[in-house]
């Protein structure tokens, strides 16, 4: 992947970690670093783990601009993670749109209307028709009760009768794997199509094993 590539990336993906940066890239830090401050890419440090329970260390963030450098360090790994589970699924540019920072909308200055949003949306082509998965990245904060939640209302159909929207989630563990896929048999109908998978946003690329399970699909690929 060339310089030029990365800047694509950064455009959709809003925030990649250096780490990141340097795998997709094969170029060094120093390079991307340098590469950086002649793009004019403000870097953003913050302390985080892999997830909200690990262990944290610093982190440093290629961001697209100043105002996803002020982003706090919760929303800046939601968005590593989200870029993460992308890579690992091969979305195309014109395919998968960032929503992660589009949550709430505001009603008066002081008012706020919280929005079930995904972290992003991911277009696909299937048996002909469009379908249009919901993303999200889980950094292990959720309760069962908030997990449930946004499994119920991202399934809920655009129309009224339409199957299940379709859902992507990724998550920093297999652990958290297992448990999304649990609650979401329990939570969710027959028709539903849910699939999780384990990425890393830390250590700059996914995993290269332990993909997770799927709900009721055969092959993800089918849904590109």
């Amino acid at each position: 992947m060339t310089l030029e590539t990365l800047a694509r990336a950064l455009r959709l993906d809003l925030a990649l970690t250096v780490g990141q940066a340097c795998r997709l890239t094969g170029h060094d830090v120093p390079t991307i670093l340098n590469h950086a401050a002649t793009a004019g890419w403000p870097l953003a440090e913050r302390r985080l783990g892999l997830t909200r329970h690990s262990t944290p260390h610093h982190v440093t963030f290629l961001c697209r601009d100043a105002r996803v450098a002020a982003y706090d360090g919760d929303l800046l790994r939601q968005l590593a993670g989200t870029a993460a589970l992308r890579h690992h699924c091969g979305a195309g540019w014109g395919t998968w749109t960032v929503r992660a920072h589009d949550g709430a909308v505001q009603l008066s200055p002081d008012r706020w209307l919280s929005l079930p949003t995904p972290d992003a949306v991911w277009t696909c082509w299937a048996d002909g028709e469009v379908d249009h998965w919901w993303v999200e990245y889980d950094a292990g904060s959720h309760t069962t009760a908030v997990l449930a939640e946004r499994l119920l209302s991202y399934a809920q159909p655009q129309r009224r009768g339409d199957v299940p929207r379709p859902q992507l989630w990724g998550t920093g563990s297999e652990a958290r794997t297992r448990r999304i896929l649990t609650l979401a048999r329990r939570v969710l109908p027959d028709t539903a199509v849910v699939v999780v998978r384990t990425v890393d946003w830390c250590p700059p690329r996914p995993h290269d094993g332990g993909v997770g399970e799927r709900l009721r699909i055969p092959d993800l690929g089918a849904a590109q």
